[in-house]
């Protein structure tokens, strides 16, 4: 079942650029090593060091297994409904990134080591000018890249793992990673787990910017051929632009012993139910991405649907022009909502006075299709000659 070469295909890429103080000037060949650790000197205060940006592994999950989740959805149609012999199925893979917890250990250490043989010096965290991440998936897909990379290339994204939190710009502590895949990934993406075998694998990348010159590195324990390719579309993101260079990257394998931790894959019916926190639909809204909307401060969307006890139930989200890298939002709601009856969302307009402006209720009966809520071409439009003529 398992292709011995990796068809590579580059899912989702995130880079944030990132403001810093002019005077951060770290100098790459001052670099020492102390307490095992590489450090680097200021070209400008003697007395500044910087040491490297955090790792990243796969979170722990509450029963001590690793934060990784395949959900297999399976609807089936119903004479009631009147969609009889209708199946449908929605397969959601999801997993958890943080920061290592032996980095708080290291640093720790490394500030003591310093503190003694540098009395006075201080210790900060290279200035991280931007971070990307690629994840890799060895699909169905052949060397044509075709199959997989057409489903799911553009819905995986990473999101704050609290729901309510801002975006870190520069480097975050924990990231949910939530990408759907079609039925014959999910296939074989089970299989691998079942099998504790590798066919998915999440990249990163930080980038900084040195007085001098600097090279970059990756680390993983996965495939080579895999790893080469990773660093090479990571060190490709920046190559437009001279003073950031990539000073660390890594590849973290994603698989889990399925004998330990049975409850990694998840098979379920949603004739009437969607289950709790799991991303039901993506919202999408391009109007900061894209520069559409110079008058428009922030877009809310509220969804509500029907609770499996009876209630209405509502989530929200709001889309910010301070946050254009944002253009996706996976839609969760904190308890199950019934999946056979239709949900409402309406959209509110926060422009730059502060005005606001919101639309009705609008329902939907399908929860498969497509919700953008990016300004309409005609709107953007009539927005900027109202703009021009006041």
């Amino acid at each position: 079942m398992f292709n011995a070469s990796y068809h590579i295909f580059f899912l989702f890429t995130l880079v944030h650029l990132i403001s810093v103080e002019a005077a951060a000037q770290p100098i790459l060949a001052s670099s020492i090593v102390i307490d095992g650790q590489k450090v680097f000197k200021d070209s400008r205060q003697p007395d500044l060091w910087y040491y490297m940006p955090p790792d990243y592994h796969v979170m722990v999950g509450p029963d001590g297994g690793p934060s990784i989740t395949l959900m297999q959805m399976r609807y089936t149609g119903t004479v009631a409904s009147g969609d009889n012999g209708l199946k449908k199925s929605s397969n959601i893979f999801q997993f958890k990134i943080g920061v290592d917890t032996a980095h708080h250990r290291k640093l720790t250490s490394l500030q003591q080591a310093v503190k003694n043989t540098r009395p006075g010096a201080q210790l900060r965290m290279l200035p991280v000018r931007k971070f990307s991440s690629v994840l890799v998936f060895s699909g169905t897909g052949t060397t044509s890249e075709t199959d997989s990379v057409t489903v799911v290339k553009s819905s995986g994204y990473a999101e704050s793992a609290d729901e309510n939190a801002d975006i870190n710009n520069s480097y975050w502590n924990e990231r949910i990673v939530t990408f759907r895949v079609s039925d014959e990934d999910a296939q074989i993406i089970a299989a691998a787990i079942k099998e504790n075998k590798v066919v998915l694998s999440f990249g990163y990348a930080f980038y900084t910017g040195f007085s001098d010159s600097a090279n970059s590195s990756i680390t993983s324990n996965i495939d080579k051929e895999v790893r080469s390719q990773i660093a090479g579309v990571l060190s490709g993101i920046n190559k437009d632009d001279s003073n950031i260079v990539m000073i660390k990257a890594d590849a973290i394998p994603l698989k889990a012993d399925i004998n330990k931790w049975p409850s990694v894959i998840v098979k379920t019916d949603i004739n009437e139910s969607m289950p709790a926190k799991f991303p039901v639909f993506v919202i999408y809204c391009y109007d900061f991405n894209n520069g559409l909307r110079s008058d428009l401060y922030a877009k809310r969307i509220e969804v509500k649907a029907r609770s499996v006890n009876g209630s209405d139930i509502e989530t929200a989200f709001t889309f910010r022009q301070a946050r254009p890298e944002q253009f996706a939002k996976n839609i969760r709601f904190p308890y199950a909502v019934r999946f056979d009856r239709p949900f409402y969302y309406r959209v509110t307009e926060i422009n730059n006075d502060g005005e606001t402006t919101s639309t009705d209720w609008i329902k939907r009966d399908s929860w498969t299709e497509l919700i953008d809520i990016t300004t309409p071409p005609e709107k953007v439009m009539r927005k900027s000659l109202i703009s021009e003529e006041n």
